[in-house]
């Protein structure tokens, strides 16, 4: 018997659009799925704002091929579980990855949480850089 309850569907279907990104680094909209899937405009905004609490099963499976992730994704029941199940067929294992995971794991709670704040300024900055702009300053903490 599952112990905990899954996040809800809402907040899984929109963990999806926030966290898996377009190959030029942006999320990806609502339509722009529309359009690569069977599900209409309509139905994955209400999916989206929680006005659709019970799809069908091909609903779920349409979302799960254009985000590649497992029909098992719709029962985490943590942001945690989403990202361990979304990195499954992600992880890159390259040498620095490595590194970078070995390390972070012996850090303190607080610590881990500081380098996933850097890790996203990087990736805003790589956005930028790939569109031409300048790179804002890297946000120091203010320690007076």
């Amino acid at each position: 018997m599952r112990s905990k309850k899954p996040l809800p569907l809402k907040q899984l279907v929109n963990f999806l659009f926030d966290n898996i990104k377009h190959p030029d680094g942006r999320p990806y909209t609502s339509q722009e799925v529309a359009e690569q899937v069977r599900i209409s405009h309509a139905t994955i905004n209400q999916l989206r704002t929680g006005r659709n609490k019970n799809p069908t099963l091909p609903t779920l499976q349409e979302l799960c091929i254009f985000f590649n992730v497992p029909l098992g994704f719709f029962d985490c029941a943590s942001y945690d579980e989403c990202f361990a199940v979304i990195a499954q067929d992600r992880m890159d294992y390259s040498p620095n990855v490595v590194q970078i995971a070995f390390r972070a794991g012996e850090l303190s709670p607080a610590s881990q949480q500081d380098l996933l704040n850097i890790i996203s300024w990087v990736e805003a900055a790589e956005r930028e850089r790939k569109a031409g702009r300048d790179v804002p300053d890297f946000p120091l903490e203010d320690k007076s």
